[in-house]
């Protein structure tokens, strides 16, 4: 089998891996035998040369983390060009996590499906595969294969082979991070981003990541403050606090949203699509903070405290999705998300007969909606600021900042019915507000307590009949 170099090491070196399904043949191979557990799980161990597992591979798929070149590494290098023969004395190996083991002596067969492979070893996978000439032939290296049962569901399947690869790496417990990127549990942000899905580090050293990637615990917080289900809302929780704790609460708010991912009001998956959105309005936000016209704020804040030692204390940075190529502020992650969860009110529901999620959009556009409104909003944080003696500690803290919404400082308690811009959570499929007879598609069903169906127009009567607000058309 001939291996490229299709991996990415955290510190950006080219390294060869087998992909999945695959099945891999040692042909000779040192066998030591097989243990069964009562739940049906086998432990293989045998030992294969260095040489052989350089130029045949191994998947790496159920290895969580990806390696680096560490001082680890570089003393399993030297190992293996000064003592060969004791490599595979003072090493732990490799362990993987695999669907069929055959024995034929002297040869091993490894089948591989995918989310199978290397669970534990990275490191020494990493030092054998990247070692720059042929290996001696004393050098053996001690493989241990876990088979999976053959009856195991997928979703078992998937659950067992994190549980392993979590336990196994307990010498330097695995962030939720990682775990919840190995369980999926991010596809929905990272199939609504697309390519864009670089500019967010999903696990530990993720080599896809560009340089100033967002961390993904940073998103899920950013997402939980703009979630109509997690916090207060005028529709669809009147009962339930401002977003205070999305803001200070760092690794409990993704800890609480990895723990419910069956909770429908938890898991955050109907924000996917407004994922861009969120990004944008991000960008915007630290846009006007650097550049906007602040005459309408009292005192300027350019010239406050509170701009200087907390809004603006980090500098500046490259915009990506707002103004792209332009500056804005690099503001700290408690007030962008403070003044992220001030554009909740404006995130439009509507749930189907059953109450789940079928449309998300937004009532107003966030940029007229901002502009409108930026002025008196960052005026009452400023005045905030200073009541907490200008201390942002004891600001962040204090409750009052998380209670403005801007859609209601803009309409008071009357908001808009019907929303701006839809998107269809079964088809994905994107729609804006178009009061047009001839290029209107759809209309929009209400009602107060946030139940709302986009229906398309079987006839022209039908349309006729209908009011020109609720009209639609898909974007482009």
């Amino acid at each position: 089998m001939t291996l490229s170099n299709n991996r990415t090491s955290s510190d950006r070196i080219p390294y060869a891996a087998a992909t999945t399904p695959v099945t891999l043949a040692f042909n000779d191979a040192h066998y030591r035998g097989v243990t069964q557990t009562a739940d049906g799980f086998r432990f293989h161990h045998f030992f294969v040369s260095c040489e052989q597992l350089r130029s045949t591979g191994l998947p790496l798929d159920a290895n969580p983390r990806e390696p680096t070149r560490a001082q680890v590494v570089k003393d399993m290098a030297k190992t293996l060009s000064l003592s060969p023969s004791r490599f595979h004395h003072w090493n732990n190996g490799i362990t993987v996590v695999c669907d069929e083991v055959v024995h034929a002596s002297p040869a091993i067969t490894l089948r591989f499906e995918d989310g199978s492979g290397v669970c534990n070893g990275g490191h020494t996978y990493f030092s054998i595969v990247t070692f720059p000439s042929a290996i001696d032939t004393t050098a053996l290296v001690h493989i241990e294969a876990i088979e999976l049962p053959h009856d195991m569901s997928p979703e078992m399947r998937r659950i067992a082979i994190n549980d392993i690869a979590r336990y196994r790496n307990a010498n330097r417990a695995l962030a939720p991070t990682t775990q919840a990127d190995f369980l999926g549990y991010y596809k929905p942000f990272q199939d609504a981003l697309g390519a864009d899905a670089t500019n967010v580090k999903w696990h530990e050293g993720d080599s896809n990541a560009v340089a100033e990637a967002l961390p993904s615990e940073t998103l899920i917080r950013m997402l939980a403050a703009m979630d109509p289900l997690w916090y207060w809302h005028p529709v669809h929780s009147t009962h339930k606090p401002n977003h205070q704790s999305a803001a200070t609460g760092s690794m409990a708010i993704h800890n609480k949203w990895y723990d419910n991912q069956e909770d429908l009001e938890l898991n955050l998956r109907h924000m996917a699509h407004l994922t861009k959105d969120l990004f944008e309005i991000s960008e915007m936000i630290c846009h006007t903070i650097l550049h906007g016209d602040m005459a309408g704020v009292p005192g300027n804040l350019r010239n406050t405290n509170f701009y200087r030692e907390w809004l603006a204390k980090d500098g500046e940075k490259t915009l990506s999705y707002y103004k792209t190529g332009e500056t804005g502020a690099r503001l700290p992650n408690p007030a962008l998300i403070m003044m992220l969860g001030a554009f909740r009110a404006n995130v439009y529901l509507g749930k189907s007969a059953n109450g789940e999620v079928a449309l998300i959009g937004l009532l107003d556009n966030p940029e007229k909606l901002w502009s409108a409104t930026y002025a008196e909003y960052l005026t009452s944080l400023s005045s905030s600021f200073n009541d907490n003696d200008q201390n942002p500690s004891l600001f962040i803290k204090s409750g009052a900042p998380y209670d403005h919404q801007l859609i209601k400082l803009l309409y008071g308690m009357r908001l808009p019915e019907v929303p701006q811009q839809l998107v269809d959570m079964g088809t994905g499929k994107r729609y804006e507000r178009d009061p047009t007879s001839s290029t209107a598609t759809h209309y929009l069903l209400t009602s107060p307590d946030g139940y709302g169906e986009l229906r398309p127009f079987s006839s022209a009567k039908e349309k006729a009949k209908t009011s020109t607000e609720t009209w639609f058309k898909e974007s482009v």
